[in-house]
């Protein structure tokens, strides 16, 4: 009873609320003319009023970035520029929704693993040949054919076209209009032709699948307001395979397109003139996995699509990107290699040694082809999958794996919804114009295999600067992206060279799209990053459906003298495994480090002497602190980790807990991290072994603020302050505090306050218990408040769970109305 009582504790103070709905008020307020020197005076403002400072100011990089934001409000279909910093992993980074992995000068997320940085800037860039008017630009050429012949038009006149590079740098060479006021580069959109929300404009943040409510407004902060599933009556997560559902744990998503490239005379659509570059749009999603055999990969995702009124030839999808192994300051000894038998590209540090932390020695970095853009029009096996010309839009199942027992979900890949397509016994494509209706599996773009791979076909290592800047589109072009061009002379050689690599050419039509996959990759060592890239690779083939861990506990710490108390909920126990298809959790863990990234915890070491697992907390007698079910999963797991040769430990059998005080040589006064993480039993019928739950702790570059997942805390023991006391139960005529109010009770309570601080003054609880089956709840009977944004015909999560309906009250804030159950407002 003891141990179960505890656990009962995690859900004192949350079982009755009140709810009040705020509803918005415009607020109005006086005109007044910008302050010279603010960004609405530099937008606004004459120029003839400018100084040289003036200018100074206004060419500054981040006056720049907000600038952007602001004229981008003259086209609503542009988003401001968010940002956010990923690290479902071992890697931290910063992206940027036009196109950056880690923006340049920041050295906090600077592509870090291991304490070390990797990357200035990398971004992703497409080419393509069009047709332009003789004498418009420098690099317009004649068109020729396969023999070299001029093409002409049907006049007999000479075509003349130009290539024409779109990026998404703002360093490193980034294309900037002669006027200094615009980039010519990808520009994030709020929305598409068709009006499916992309981000939220009023957020400063990528969309990220593990973002949450904060201002109490039902959705979590970035998702734009048109996530909302009317179906599933909650807002989704738009994933790629399926609605409502991430393939990582964690996820991030964003849309570019080049309409502001307006190097060129080009003008992708007949009937808008505004809207410059290729007419390319991308669909950017960044995925992380923090199981053991991923944890050192990000995978890149692109999908290309044509949404201009032509076609494009001779085109080429790559990166560019500026390595410096071993930190920002560690750039002048890089070198670089490829291996097209595994289509990846890497750099490493040639003396081994970082100048930015000599205590830490640099790995390997790289990048991995996983898919790229297929061809499905030249009659080739590209891939050898014994597949000619597949696509993943031409209305085949051309590997014949959709299964109608299984995969006849509709077009919002959810079961039981009620969508267009489920149960109609044909295989439902996915709308590729929205991506809040992805399709079935295993069909069209939710199969990885419907494709005709092309693979890598270029790679370049060139110096940085000079001529070798991404803005130089023929001089990159020709030197260096050209199919069948690999660079050995510039590579061997120790220096600060670029990331130039591409895969092409193809043809690309009005409308149609292709995906380009990559894997952003660490190792240790050479070793460690070509087991990474199969790790990749084999994650790509079977649909980026890793094995997915059990759901994150929520987690609370209570500081003490000497010692810290952890409490947690049972959110992870009904965990249900799409791989597996069963309900396979196990246990729980607990980590301990001064380190938010535990990375000082990471010491058991795999088969090849790379760090791999992170030792368990120790209790006060030297156990590691894992709680596992009893049942006839005991000890090492009988699957190990894939080329690893490394077996999970799955437990002693001790029976689950849900609280744990940790008294093993606590400190007062130094800062502790923890977290309690779920882990499941894999399944030895396919092979997979056990995978735990993320433990992630984001440190903001900006702010320095710390942003912890809900398994995760930070604390800080120490003693009491004078004169206070912890919160008990009052002493109600009974030994343990206990009035027995009706029902037959022969049995003995035994109370254990758990987190002593949760108590208030006048607080009192109803302790219940039922039969069939024996359980029992906890009720506090001091009402709570909240305040929360209603929302009209959508449902709004709470931010208190489990509520005693029989007490529930809504009331408006503004009217003082009280609205009824069930007439005016429901509860699920």
């Amino acid at each position: 009873m003891k141990n179960r009582q505890k656990s009962t504790k995690i859900l004192l103070l949350i079982f009755k609320a009140f709810l009040i709905s705020l509803f918005c008020v415009n607020m109005l307020s006086a005109k007044e003319e910008p302050k010279r020197g603010s960004l609405d005076w530099y937008l606004k403002g004459p120029q003839k009023t400018w100084s040289a400072a003036d200018y100074k100011d206004y060419y500054r990089w981040s006056d720049r970035q907000q600038m952007l934001a602001k004229k981008a409000q003259a086209d609503d279909q542009l988003l401001r520029r968010q940002n956010a910093v990923i690290n479902g992993n071992k890697i931290t980074t910063e992206i940027w929704n036009y196109g950056s992995i880690s923006r340049p000068g920041n050295t906090v997320t600077d592509i870090v693993w291991e304490g070390l940085g990797y990357g200035y800037e990398f971004g992703p860039f497409i080419i393509a040949d069009v047709e332009v008017p003789k004498g418009s630009h420098r690099d317009v050429k004649a068109k020729t054919d396969e023999n070299g012949n001029v093409v002409t038009n049907a006049n007999g006149d000479t075509i003349w076209v130009a290539t024409i590079i779109s990026d998404g740098l703002i360093s490193s060479g980034a294309e900037i209009s002669p006027d200094g006021r615009d980039f010519w580069t990808w520009q994030p959109l709020a929305y598409s032709d068709r009006n499916v929300p992309y981000g939220d404009p009023n957020s400063t943040r990528i969309p990220t699948s593990n973002d949450i409510d904060r201002d109490g407004d039902g959705k979590p902060d970035s998702w734009p307001d048109g996530w909302y599933n009317p179906d599933i009556k909650q807002y989704v997560w738009p994933g790629a395979l399926r609605q409502g559902a991430s393939n990582a744990d964690l996820e991030s998503f964003f849309v570019v397109d080049d309409r502001t490239n307006a190097e060129f005379e080009y003008y992708p659509f007949q009937s808008d003139s505004t809207r410059r570059g290729l007419g390319i749009q991308i669909e950017n999603r960044y995925y992380q996995w923090s199981n053991p055999m991923a944890e050192d990969i990000i995978f890149l995702i692109y999908k290309v699509t044509n949404v201009s009124d032509y076609d494009l030839e001779g085109v080429t999808f790559g990166m560019y990107g500026d390595p410096h192994i071993g930190g920002p300051s560690d750039w002048a000894d890089d070198l670089a290699w490829f291996d097209r038998s595994i289509n990846m590209v890497y750099a490493w540090d040639e003396d081994g040694k970082s100048v930015n932390n000599a205590s830490i020695t640099p790995g390997y970095f790289g990048y991995k082809f996983l898919e790229s853009p297929g061809n499905p029009y030249d009659g080739i096996d590209n891939d050898n999958d014994g597949m000619i010309d597949e696509s993943m839009d031409d209305g085949i199942d051309n590997d014949h794996d959709w299964n109608p027992e299984k995969d006849d979900v509709g077009i919002d890949g959810v079961p039981n919804t009620g969508d267009e397509g489920e149960n109609d016994g044909l295989p439902t494509a996915g709308d590729p114009f929205d991506i809040r209706k992805p399709g079935e599996p295993h069909f069209e773009w939710t199969d990885l295999d419907e494709s005709d791979q092309i693979g890598l076909t270029s790679f370049a290592g060139p110096p940085f600067g000079g001529q070798n800047a991404i803005r130089n589109d023929e001089y990159m072009y020709s030197n260096y992206l050209q199919v069948g061009n690999f660079d050995t002379t510039n590579i061997d050689q120790a220096g600060d060279n670029i990331f130039l690599y591409g895969s092409g050419t193809f043809l690309l039509k009005a409308g149609e799209s292709r995906r380009f996959s990559i894997a952003l990759i660490v190792g240790q060592d050479f070793e460690d990053l070509t087991l990474n890239a199969e790790t990749a690779q084999q994650i790509y083939e079977i649909n980026y459906q890793f094995a997915k861990p059990p759901e994150k506990p929520s987690v609370t710490a209570v500081p003490g003298d000497r010692k810290v108390t952890l409490y947690w909920d049972k959110k992870a126990e009904g965990s249900y495994d799409p791989i597996s298809e069963e309900e396979d959790f196990e246990g729980y863990v607990i980590y301990r480090s001064t380190d938010p990234n535990f990375l000082d915890q990471q010491v058991i070491t795999d088969a090849n002497g790379s760090r791999f697992l992170f030792e368990p907390l120790k209790n006060k007698n030297g156990a590691p602190v894992r709680f596992d079910l009893v049942n006839e999963y005991i000890g090492l797991s009988e699957i190990p980790f894939p080329s690893r040769g490394v077996f999970y430990n799955l437990g002693n059998n001790t029976g689950l807990q849900h609280s744990f005080v940790d008294e093993n040589n606590v400190r007062n006064g130094q800062t502790y991290y923890y977290a309690v993480v779920s882990y499941d039993r894999g399944s030895d019928s396919l092979g997979v072994p056990p995978s735990e739950c993320s433990k992630t702790i984001t440190v903001n570059p900006e702010t320095n603020e710390i942003i912890f997942d809900v398994n995760t805390v930070s604390v800080v023991p120490r003693v009491a302050s004078a004169g206070y006391e912890d919160g008990k139960l009052q002493d109600a005529g009974t030994s343990n505090g206990l009035v027995h109010e009706s029902g037959t009770a022969t049995g003995t309570i035994k109370i254990d306050i758990i987190d002593p601080q949760k108590f208030e003054e006048d607080n009192s609880f109803l302790l219940t218990f039922q039969e069939n089956p024996t359980s029992y709840t906890v009720e506090d009977k001091k009402p709570v408040e909240a305040i929360v944004l209603a929302r009209t015909e959508q449902y709004v999560n709470l931010p208190h769970k489990n509520i005693n309906t029989g007490n529930f009250t809504l009331t408006s804030a503004v009217s003082g109305q009280t609205y009824t159950l069930d007439t005016d407002y429901e509860l699920l």
